[in-house]
């Protein structure tokens, strides 16, 4: 995929990448900041992707982890 093709599919990439934060239910900002991470983590592999259909797919699979590793790194509280 070429810098141009990559840069006009940008927002709904960006647009995907929040939803899928979002229905992880994580908080405004924890999505934008997920959203923003997937969308670096794209951009390191933009040569390797071969469509646009290829690249919303792989942000949806960036975007997941990063919620799962974000749910991770959260504190756990004792009810106790």
């Amino acid at each position: 995929m070429t810098e141009n093709e990559f840069i006009h599919i940008v927002p709904q990439l960006r647009q995907i990448a929040l939803q899928i934060s979002q229905g992880y239910d994580v908080g405004c900002e924890e999505a934008e900041d997920i959203a923003q991470d997937a969308m670096l983590k794209l951009w390191a592999i933009k040569d390797d992707i071969q469509s646009a259909a290829h690249a919303k797919g792989s942000m949806g699979c960036i975007a997941k982890h990063l919620c799962i590793d974000f749910f991770r790194k959260r504190k756990m509280i004792s009810i106790d």
